[in-house]
């Protein structure tokens, strides 16, 4: 088809289509080339006297949709981001099962997974972390070498101390149990090493490893039952019982012991299970902790001199590993109750190019530091992060796309590969397709690209096929990586929030295959599934609502019951959000979560026929706030 005739004479400004997409016009009159490429002439329009009006993005339904996509921009912030733990709205809070904050003097209870498996089986449980999870904490250790020594050490001093403690003195105990700060700590970092394997070992394989006479003594039910499903609960209950025993330790520890670098290692191998969904209070509480430890250590300064030892080169990129991964942690749990933070110590991974950043002059540059696992990980990273922070024009998305390319390339391995390869390929992966899928949105609610849609769908299909695959493989327990569920959540959300204004199979068949994949994750990350899943069911009723209800004499769609209950569960999670975090005077809440559209939910003349079916809505599907459905259904 030949393009039409383009005249030679030029327009005094750019035209307004080309403005509000921020790039470049060649403002030639009656279209210039950009809206002729995106057959989009119509819209080409000038303004004489110069002045930035807003162009129309596209037709009437894309402004519609605009609308509609902002108030997603607000719900997702302040619901679905909690499937990482962040605690926005105090969710969860009383579901996971109670810490015990006694005192250390309880020698009874001194030692947890040791009365569940012999020796024999926590050096099986050990050689399993390192040779398939190595990729998830290995970078943390100059000598990886050392943990199964530390290990023979553990397990020779509890033998030796394998007495009749009923039977002993309170002083006797307290004098035989006594250690140093070296020990505590390495016993630490052990038992977080054996309860991040436990989370993802096979089921069949952690069953076979535990002394079933020893657990009848504590509260598990291993009562006879069927295979399957019943297994993988009597493992996620052994992981119950481990993970609170070391965060009972840690929680009687960590805070008075000197600043050393293991407590960030016991925090980032923790981060690898859902201890940060679980408990998100405490795990907050660690991460703010380990933020002042990273300073107070110096983690940050791990740039190589030419006059490094070995030893102290190998130190330093333990310290560059910790410092990204922390890093990355840290900014994965962003919330407006969360005001310290360290990643906005590191630039963007677009520094360079487009000299795009909101970072402080002396942040690192992720090109001045040596490439590896870590860094190519922050580097997807910052890229979401630019996406959240700011409001990127086409033209840095055009770039955001470019270097996300380059990067995926960079985690592709060949059929041969290790399994650790494969599954931190896996993982690599999953986030750049992820993260690909969040500019595709952007592009797609905030521009209105051609095709957009079928464009968004495109890096859906691949996260659920790459995690299907993964599961077909029988790899279940490495897909249950707690933002492996966020993905999942993420993308469920929107594409059911899209389906209740529209007709589209693709979409509502993504959506379905993302659901359905975490009704099988849903065992390890129980209350956190169990909430998302009681709010999305709202969002399918709120669809059946759409479609049945309709409002005869408003001529605006958006005046309909259904977005009156999306606007006050708006309210209604922000109201909350005041209650757990306080006062929201601060600039950091206002600037990261500025509204983009009024919420007036006091509109005039709304019929008691109107409100009464938001009524019953709301009193038939109440909106999950604080877990208390997630409780109910447990």
């Amino acid at each position: 088809m030949s393009k039409p005739k383009i005249s030679l004479t030029k327009g005094k400004h750019p035209c307004t289509f080309c403005q509000a997409r921020k790039v470049k016009c060649d403002r030639s009159l009656p279209a210039c080339q950009n809206c002729i490429e995106r057959n989009v002439t119509e819209l080409c329009e000038y303004d004489d006297n110069g002045s930035r009006k807003r162009a129309r993005l596209a037709d009437d339904v894309n402004l519609y949709d605009k609308k509609l996509f902002n108030i997603w921009n607000q719900y997702e912030r302040l619901w679905i981001h909690d499937t990482l733990g962040q605690c926005q709205q105090g969710v969860y809070m009383g579901i996971a099962f109670p810490l015990d904050v006694s005192e250390y003097n309880n020698t009874k209870d001194f030692y947890g997974y040791e009365c569940l498996f012999s020796k024999e089986s926590i050096f099986k449980i050990l050689d399993h972390s390192l040779e398939r999870l190595g990729w998830l904490y290995f970078g943390f250790f100059t000598d990886i070498s050392e943990l199964p020594y530390q290990m023979e050490r553990y397990w020779n001093e509890y033998e030796s101390m394998n007495i009749n403690l009923e039977n002993e003195e309170a002083t006797t105990r307290q004098t035989t149990f006594k250690k140093s700060a070296d020990q505590i700590l390495w016993d630490l970092v052990l038992r977080s090493v054996i309860v991040m394997t436990i989370y993802y070992m096979p089921a069949k394989s952690i069953l076979s490893l535990v002394d079933i006479d020893a657990i009848e003594k504590y509260p598990l039910d291993f009562s006879e039952s069927n295979e399957g499903v019943d297994e993988l609960k009597k493992k996620y209950e052994i992981f119950d019982y481990c993970l609170r025993h070391t965060l009972n330790k840690v929680l009687r520890t960590i805070f008075t012991l000197p600043p050393d670098v293991r407590t960030l290692q016991i925090f980032l191998i923790l981060s690898n299970t859902n201890f940060l969904q679980i408990y998100p209070s405490l795990g907050n509480n660690i991460l703010v902790h380990c933020i002042h430890l990273a300073k107070v250590l110096g983690i940050k300064d791990f740039k190589l001199k030419i006059n490094d030892s070995g030893s102290t080169r190998l130190q330093k990129l333990s310290m560059h590993n910790i410092w990204f991964r922390l890093s990355t942690v840290d900014y994965m749990r962003s919330s407006p109750n969360k005001i310290i933070a360290l990643h906005t110590d590191n630039s963007s991974a677009l520094t360079r190019k487009t000299l795009f950043t909101h970072c402080s002059i002396d942040s690192i540059d992720v090109y001045d530091v040596e490439s590896n696992l870590e860094v190519l990980r922050w580097k997807i990273t910052s890229l979401d992060r630019d996406l959240e922070v700011s409001e990127p024009s086409l033209k840095t998305l055009k770039a955001m796309k470019e270097l996300l390319g380059l990067l995926d390339r960079k985690t592709s391995v060949s059929n041969d590969a290790s399994f650790n390869t494969k599954f931190e390929s896996f993982f690599l992966k999953l986030q750049c397709n992820f993260v690909m899928w969040k500019i595709l949105r952007y592009e797609f609610m905030q521009y209105g690209v051609t095709n957009g849609l079928q464009k968004l769908c495109c890096p859906a299909r691949r996260i659920i096929a790459l995690v299907a695959n993964f599961l077909k493989e029988d790899y279940f327990e490495y897909t249950t990586h707690p933002f492996c569920v966020h993905i999942l959540c993420v993308i469920a959300g929107f594409f059911s929030f899209y389906c209740i204004f529209h007709e589209a199979d693709e979409v509502r068949d993504l959506r379905n295959d993302a659901v359905g994949l975490l009704k099988l994750l849903f065992d390890p990350l129980r209350p956190v599934i169990s909430c998302f899943f009681s709010n999305l069911s709202r969002l399918e009723e709120l669809r059946h609502i759409w479609k049945s209800v309709e409002i005869t004499d408003q001529a605006n769609r958006l005046v309909h019951p259904v977005m009156y209950v999306l606007k006050t569960d708006i309210i209604k999670l922000k109201r909350n959000l005041e209650i757990i975090s306080g006062s929201l005077k601060d600039a950091n809440y206002q600037e990261t979560f500025k509204d983009k559209l009024e919420i007036d939910i006091n509109t005039p003349a709304l019929s008691s026929d109107f409100l009464e079916v938001v009524r019953e809505f709301n009193l038939s599907h109440p909106l999950d706030i604080n877990g208390k459905m997630s409780r109910q259904n447990n």
